[in-house]
């Protein structure tokens, strides 16, 4: 017979970010550099947690012309309450680890958004 063993995992990312420890915001004079590693083709569009210095975001859409780039720009817009052409993908368009761009919101405002749509800590450790 098998024994079952209980792993204790820590969570990812808590449902209170501090400031400091979300690592993948940076700043650039008025504009949020999102460091995002992005999972296309997923059962649904969601937000992960932390992955590897990067905040980790599955998108239903497939990487195919460019598909899954516009999902999570509309997904990140919705999300953060701003308009889809003040969200870019400065780095990464072809890879699934992204710099994208965000104009008009703050970091607090950022990190309050993401919290309180209620996505809560999932996944595995890297």
């Amino acid at each position: 017979m098998y024994k079952s063993v209980d792993i204790y995992l820590e969570p990812i990312l808590s449902m209170q970010t501090n400031q400091a420890d979300a690592t993948w915001i940076t700043s650039q004079s008025s504009v949020l550099l999102l460091h995002l590693w992005v999972q296309p083709g997923a059962k649904k569009t969601e937000i992960v947690g932390e992955y590897s210095n990067c905040l980790k975001i599955k998108v239903q859409a497939p990487p195919v012309d460019g598909a899954a780039n516009e999902a999570l720009i509309a997904f990140l817009a919705k999300i953060l309450g701003i308009r889809k052409n003040q969200i870019r993908v400065e780095k990464g368009d072809t890879t699934r680890r992204k710099c994208v761009a965000c104009e008009g919101i703050s970091k607090e405002a950022l990190l309050a958004a993401i919290n309180l749509n209620g996505h809560p800590p999932k996944g595995r450790v890297p």
